[in-house]
């Protein structure tokens, strides 16, 4: 599985008018922390579903962290410590790309189920700008 944050230049036309729609429910809620919240974009009708709110950290936060500059566990405590915090970088273009890879260990033979072991193999088609130790 991967995940990726958006980059602004490759997401359908209604980009800001989901980020506004994330916004306006965040107000209305009074949400004042780091949260997700996701939506499922139709491209044949161009319009956009509510899915769901994540109002936690996201286990891949790092990937919207490298590209915003933001420390979202900092902005997190800061709203814990009643401290303002700037959100609109969130709102600005992300500088370069990020992905973050998970690889499960299931086995399709067996349904599947885990299959624990030790990666001792793993191979790139490309090679990575950066991957971390």
């Amino acid at each position: 599985m991967s995940k990726r944050p958006p980059r602004l230049t490759f997401l359908p036309p209604p980009a800001p008018a989901l980020l506004a729609a994330a916004v306006q429910l965040g107000k209305l809620v009074n949400y004042r922390s780091a949260g997700t919240v996701e939506f499922i974009y139709d491209a044949a009708l161009d319009a956009f579903y509510f899915l769901e709110v994540n109002t936690r950290l996201q286990v891949e936060h790092p990937v919207t962290e490298s590209v915003t500059g933001l420390d979202l566990v900092e902005c997190m405590l800061r709203v814990a410590a009643d401290e303002s915090i700037d959100w609109t970088r969130l709102a600005q273009a992300p500088q370069g790309a990020a992905i973050e890879v998970r690889i499960y260990a299931e086995s399709p033979l067996k349904n599947f189920q885990p299959s624990p072991g030790v990666l001792t193999d793993v191979a790139f088609r490309t090679m990575c700008a950066s991957i971390p130790a």
